[in-house]
Order: C-alpha cells, then sequence, then structure tokens
C-alpha cells in the first residue's frame, strides 16, 4: 500500500505530520487494512510495555496514533511513557506539535505540548501552548498551574500570580497551588512591597465565599501579618476549624511581631505538640526562651 509506505517514510524522519496526512489517506481508501495494522500495532506496544522496554513500546504506540491521532487511550499511554522517559521531551514536542495541527480542537495535546516545551525550556512556546489549552477548557485548574509555573521561570510574577488565582478560583483545595501563590507573590514583594495587598485582598474574597475553609483563613492570616490583629483573628478561625501546626507556628510569628513573647511561646510549643520536627517552631522556641 502506497500510503502506507509514504507514512512509513514520514514517521521514520519522525515527520508526524505529513505521517498521520498519508496514513489518513490509506484510511479513506482501505480502512480495514489499516484498522487490523493499528491494532497490531497497538498490541506490539502492549507487550513490550508489560516487558518494561519503554522505547520500543512507546514508537509502536506513536506509529498507531499517527494512523488513529484521536485514540485517547493510546495517548494516556503514549504520555506517561513520555514523562518516564523524561530525556525524551525533544520527540515529544514534535509529536504533540503534529496532533495539534492534525486536530487544533484537542485540549489533551495542546496541554501536553505545553508541559514538553517547558521540560526543553522553550517557556514562551509553552505559555501559548497553554493558553491554547485553555481556551479550549476553561475549567482546568491543573492547565491555570502548569501555566502559572512556566510564568515563574520568565519571572513574569504578575502573570504567574493571576494564574495561580486563576487555578485556586477553580479548585481551592489544593495545597501546592497555594504554595506557588506564595512563592510569585514573595518574588514580586523584592520589587513590590505592596503585592501583600493584593494577596489579603483575594484571600478576603475567598473567605467570603468558603466560610469553613481553614487553608483559606490560614492564608490570609500569613498575608495579613502588617495587619497583625487581622492575621491573628483569620489563624485562630483557621485553628479552630482545623489545628495544624503551621497556623499555630504562623500565629507565634504574628505574636512576635505584636511583641508579645508570651503568646507566641504558647503557640510555638503548641505547634510541637502537633508536629514535633518542625524546625522553624523549635527554633523560634530556643530563641525566645533564651531571651528569659
Amino acid at each position: 500500500m502506497l500510503f502506507i509506505a509514504a507514512g512509513d517514510k514520514f514517521y521514520t524522519a519522525k515527520d508526524y505530520i505529513n505521517a498521520m496526512k498519508n496514513y489518513s489517506d490509506t484510511k479513506n481508501i482501505k480502512s480495514s487494512e489499516v484498522n487490523v495494522f493499528f491494532y497490531v500495532l497497538v498490541e506490539n506496544g502492549d507487550d513490550l510495555n508489560n516487558q518494561k522496554n519503554y522505547p520500543a513500546a512507546l514508537d509502536y504506540y506513536k506509529k498507531a496514533a499517527t494512523m488513529n491521532p484521536n485514540d485517547s487511550k493510546l495517548k494516556k499511554k503514549i504520555w506517561q511513557i513520555y514523562k518516564n522517559q523524561k530525556n525524551n521531551y525533544e520527540d515529544a514536542v514534535k509529536f504533540y506539535e503534529a496532533l495539534t495541527e492534525i486536530n487544533p480542537k484537542d485540549y489533551g495535546s495542546y496541554f501536553r505540548l505545553g508541559y514538553s516545551y517547558d521540560e526543553v525550556g522553550n517557556y514562551y512556546a509553552a505559555v501559548n501552548a497553554y493558553q491554547n489549552a485553555l481556551r479550549l477548557y476553561p475549567e482546568s485548574y491543573i492547565g491555570y498551574y502548569n501555566l502559572g509555573y512556566v510564568y515563574l521561570n520568565l519571572q513574569d510574577y504578575d502573570s504567574a500570580i493571576q494564574s495561580f488565582k486563576n487555578s485556586i478560583n477553580l479548585n481551592v483545595n489544593d495545597d501546592d497551588v497555594h504554595d506557588k501563590l506564595e512563592l510569585s507573590y514573595n518574588c514580586k514583594f523584592i520589587m513590590d512591597s505592596d503585592s501583600f495587598d493584593d494577596a489579603v485582598k483575594f484571600y478576603t474574597s475567598l473567605v467570603n465565599q468558603y466560610k469553613e475553609n481553614p487553608t483559606l483563613y490560614y492564608w490570609l492570616g500569613y498575608y495579613s501579618l502588617g495587619y497583625p490583629d487581622e492575621a491573628v483573628k483569620a489563624l485562630k478561625k483557621s485553628i479552630k476549624l482545623k489545628p495544624e501546626a503551621r497556623s499555630y507556628y504562623q500565629l507565634g510569628f504574628t505574636y512576635e511581631y505584636m511583641e508579645k513573647p508570651k503568646k507566641a511561646l504558647e503557640a510555638y510549643k503548641k505547634a510541637l505538640e502537633l508536629d514535633p520536627d518542625h524546625k522553624d517552631a523549635k527554633n523560634r522556641l530556643a530563641k525566645l526562651s533564651a531571651k528569659k
């Protein structure tokens, strides 16, 4: 079959776009034969994957995907191997560029393209890929999280902050996103000391929506250090909802800021009761105790 031979030639050259086009032409002519070939490729890939021969399995899977680029289960298998074989993202970029050209409405391929670009250090291309993915699926909190991470690599802290905010607005319970937002605010704080005021406004709006979420009260207290009475109020609310070492530690730190060492000592001790290995609480407690 000439179209299959042509497709094979392009595939071997890693010209995935033209391989897909030629295999597509073949399928239109003799769909039954191509379908048999597709399933044989997938079965061979599965056998090699089970044997943990991942490079060979990936080759079979990719070739099958060029014949049927809309098979979601197959694309998940391919992505899992790319992520396991972390040194192969240059090839992943070529592969997902082809998938997005063949199907410009494929959110998953844009998302994986963005991830691959990020891994090879092409951050501006990663931003573009993630933005395309989010235009197709704006409810993806992971998409916004990854986009924010790329902006951090670009040291574009305003864009990173906005992306992480978008992610949190879609899923307030992912602690990692809150941590990355903190990192972004702290980076921006070096250049703009008013950045924490923006954080206070953001978390104030969230606790007004989610009145029983201890994580949000913790972060409101964390960013409100410049308004210590409000910080204490938020941290106590967080502790009431869910006692955590980090909340007691931040409460102690706030009391120190307010020059209330006795209350700070009590809070640090509470933090260590919940987490005896909390290094910061140990250090602060030791310093305060030495001042007695």
